[in-house]
């Protein structure tokens, strides 16, 4: 096992540690794991659909603690029990490791009792993020609340739930807003893909957010949020000044939530990002987020992409480009835009000197969008990444954007990415 892996690193090549490796060597592991992470570093594994003994999981628990660059070890589906998490649990703490490690654990069969053996891992300040673990729901969830309101030790914490059919409700509600308004560690709250958390969990959230002074990362994708839930959440984050990442994707509040979001942005000036993909917004929406952007000094980050903001919408963006400061990276894929939109968007980047990423990806600009925004180039100084696959370019289209950025001196552009265009026209 070990000469297999020296071999490796001799040739220079990188590992392939699967859980084949783990299994076979597990015997090896006490003895060996020293001498084994002197060779390479894997911050990042994944042992998937295997199913672990209690041994194996003390083994990687100890494998985890042990190796100094591993960070995040995963778990898909391994058919963990109580049994097999009480012994993970065990290795990792066999060691007094004082560096960030984030256990990835996705197993629909961990419960409440396993939650609670999973405790002291929180005391310790190891992250732990659980995916699609069903039988949390909302009693598992409130568990996990007490215990994090019950740690006193001053250490960073993460809720991390995803997919894990939680449903916040009138018992576990009131605990989360006051962990997020009191608890001055709690600084991630990763609920992505629970439609229980709806608006009236939002409800919540948003109270604790008047007052929060630790929270940095709120993900909220795909919880069922309507208009109602972004006006709550909204009225959280204006007087919020902690959130710098804020999640909001593939909920369908439409253009009222986006009118609230746009409010946040005239007040708020700590969001850096903000992600709105997939939100059912229109060309309203579009307008009610630029007049926001307007007016806000933070974000860096927004991402509209796979809302129907059409031409008008690019228009209203546009606008807002000639005036933000701020705005680094915005992605405007699968939009509806045709050449008159990209014509709008053009415009903006003309007087623009901050945009560094452009993605107009899967937008019908064919070659007439393609001339616009190749005089938008011609002025702007700070673009470096511009992506349009799939905007229904001839060849002629594509060279003559290819030439202008050759010949253009002040072109600051280092990616230019249309392959699938390139791929279609040319077969």
């Amino acid at each position: 096992m070990i000469s297999f892996f020296k071999q490796m690193v001799r040739k220079r090549k990188k590992p392939s540690f699967g859980m084949e490796y783990i299994i076979a060597a597990n015997c090896l592991f006490e003895a060996n794991i020293p001498e084994l992470f002197k060779l390479f570093s894997i911050p990042y594994f994944t042992i998937s659909n295997i199913p672990m003994t209690p041994s194996d999981c003390l083994a990687l628990g100890k494998l985890t603690a042990l190796a100094p660059m591993i960070q995040e070890p995963r778990l898909n589906l391994c058919n963990l029990d109580n049994l097999c998490i009480e012994y993970f649990k065990r290795g990792l703490l066999l060691e007094n490791t004082k560096r960030v490690i984030c256990v990835h654990i996705t197993d629909p069969g961990i419960d409440e009792v396993g939650i609670k053996i999973l405790s002291e891992l929180f005391c310790k300040g190891i992250i732990v993020q659980l995916v699609g673990c069903e039988l949390i729901a909302a009693r598992g969830f409130l568990t996990i609340l007490e215990i994090i309101e019950s740690i006193k030790a001053i250490i960073p914490q993460c809720i991390v739930l995803k997919w894990c059919k939680v449903e916040i409700n009138d018992n576990n509600g009131p605990l989360l807003q006051r962990l997020i308004k009191q608890n001055n560690n709690l600084w991630c709250l990763d609920l992505q893909g629970n439609e229980g958390v709806g608006d009236i969990g939002v409800q919540f959230i948003g109270r604790g957010l008047k007052e929060s002074c630790s929270l940095t990362h709120i993900n909220l994708e795909e919880c069922n949020i309507t208009p109602t839930g972004a006006r709550r959440i909204s009225n959280g984050l204006k007087k919020n000044t902690s959130v710098k990442s804020l999640k909001l994707s593939c909920n369908c509040f439409g253009d009222k939530g986006a009118a609230c979001i746009g409010e946040v942005l005239e007040n708020n000036n700590t969001i850096k990002e903000l992600e709105l993909n997939n939100c059912r917004l229109f060309s309203k929406g579009a307008e009610m987020i630029s007049k926001g952007l307007e007016h806000n000094k933070s974000v860096k980050v927004l991402d509209l992409s796979y809302n129907d903001i059409g031409d008008e919408g690019a228009a209203y963006i546009g606008e807002a480009l000639k005036c933000n400061t701020t705005l680094e990276k915005i992605n405007l894929s699968s939009c509806c835009l045709s050449s008159e939109g990209a014509r709008h968007v053009s415009i903006g980047l003309k007087h623009n000197n901050s945009v560094k990423y452009l993605d107009l990806s899967t937008n019908r600009l064919e070659d007439k969008g393609a001339d616009f925004i190749g005089e938008a180039i011609k002025h702007n100084q700070t673009l470096e990444e511009l992506d349009v696959t799939v905007c229904f370019m001839t060849y002629k289209g594509m060279m003559s954007l290819t030439e202008l950025l050759v010949c253009c001196k002040v072109s600051s552009i280092r990616r230019l990415n249309f392959f699938t265009d390139f791929e279609r026209v040319v077969s």
